[in-house]
């Protein structure tokens, strides 16, 4: 009888016990707190970086470029270089530009982004319009990435999208072009 009280209050061992208990949560919480601090950083990267590359769009800097989605987007990702390789940028980033000339009756026609930029899985980049207008027309941009998660098992608690490996991240951006 005396052994079996002694090992009721016995409370070694307790801390390894409690760590086995709490330790998976504590490590899945600060795992997910450093891949959301790394997908919102990718997106402030990613709106800064539109903006930027937006800003040469519109004030016509891009206009003498052969190709003006692969100048675009040599813009965007040399600003991307610290969330995403240039590799990764080139392939993954989903380019879409779209513009609507000014009209007398009712301003501006509205505009409308194709799926390719917004929705599909994993489109080609040369199926989504590029369209950079005249000078005044109104113009507007999207950039969508489809970021991995570094660690997919914190992807798949945190996402509740069908594909738990990688968040899409869209940046968009309308402007009315300059007079160049």
């Amino acid at each position: 009888m005396r052994m079996l009280r002694d090992l009721l209050h016995d409370d070694s061992g307790l801390a390894a016990l409690e760590w086995a208990l709490v330790g998976p949560l504590f490590v899945l919480l600060l795992l997910s707190t450093v891949e959301l601090g790394l997908v919102l950083g990718t997106q402030a990267t990613m709106d800064g970086a539109t903006r930027d590359a937006a800003r040469l769009l519109r004030s016509g800097a891009l206009n003498s470029a052969p190709d003006k989605r692969a100048a675009f987007q040599n813009v965007l990702c040399s600003e991307m270089s610290l969330f995403a390789s240039t590799a990764s940028c080139q392939a993954d980033m989903v380019v879409s530009a779209v513009s609507a000339a000014a009209s007398s009756s009712n301003g501006f026609a509205p505009l409308r982004f194709l799926p390719c930029a917004a929705g599909s899985a994993s489109p080609s980049p040369q199926a989504c319009p590029f369209q950079t207008g005249n000078p005044g027309d109104l113009v507007g941009v999207q950039v969508t990435y489809s970021r991995p998660f570094i660690m997919p098992w914190v992807g798949s608690v945190l996402s509740a999208a069908t594909d738990a490996q990688h968040v899409k991240l869209v940046s968009t951006v309308v402007f009315r072009n300059d007079g160049f």
